[in-house]
């Protein structure tokens, strides 16, 4: 059953909310991939968000119900990242609703595709990211290819990470 939502750019006041909303997902979602204490969003890193003005927020009667990442990953390619709902507002379509919005934000800037990005342990199946990958193809997703988490996240990430894992790129054509 979908809801109405309203999606819109991060403000400051959304911080606190956010991080911790995001935090908490991630925590149960992926941290078993990470040191203890690992933080998916951190201060500085909402900071860098807000100020490119690429993480949007979704709200059902003004609360805050989730949330995404708009990357430009090149010229013909937008990125779906750090897509959160919380917990008590899912399979309600918030989801769907933010993957639409990239996909229209993509459409603007004329892009050919939109891209996603799962980070799975090498060593062990997951249901959080079958279940996931499962809903990305249902959207349009296609299976592009595994690649080195390291291509993309150099340095302090990797040192975070206490399992090997596999980064499977999904994209989905809008031409």
């Amino acid at each position: 059953m979908a809801v109405e939502v309203s999606i819109r750019p991060c403000t400051p006041s959304d911080k606190l909310t956010l991080m911790d909303m995001v935090n908490k997902v991630y925590s149960q979602c992926e941290g078993y991939l990470w040191v203890e204490g690992h933080k998916r969003i951190t201060s500085e890193t909402y900071e860098g968000y807000y100020t490119a003005k690429n993480l949007v927020v979704a709200l059902k009667d003004e609360v805050i119900v989730g949330c995404v990442v708009i990357n430009e990953i090149d010229r013909d390619t937008k990125g779906v990242s750090m897509l959160v709902v919380n917990p008590e507002y899912r399979r309600q379509g918030i989801g769907r609703k933010l993957v639409d919005y990239i996909v229209q934000c993509a459409r603007k800037a004329d892009c050919a595709k939109v891209r996603v990005e799962l980070l799975y342990s090498r060593h062990s199946e997951d249901k959080w990211k079958l279940m996931l990958r499962g809903w990305y193809t249902s959207l349009g997703f296609e299976f592009v290819k595994n690649d080195d988490f390291s291509k993309y996240f150099p340095g302090d990430m990797l040192s975070a990470l206490v399992v090997e894992t596999t980064f499977s790129i999904f994209e989905k054509p809008l031409k």
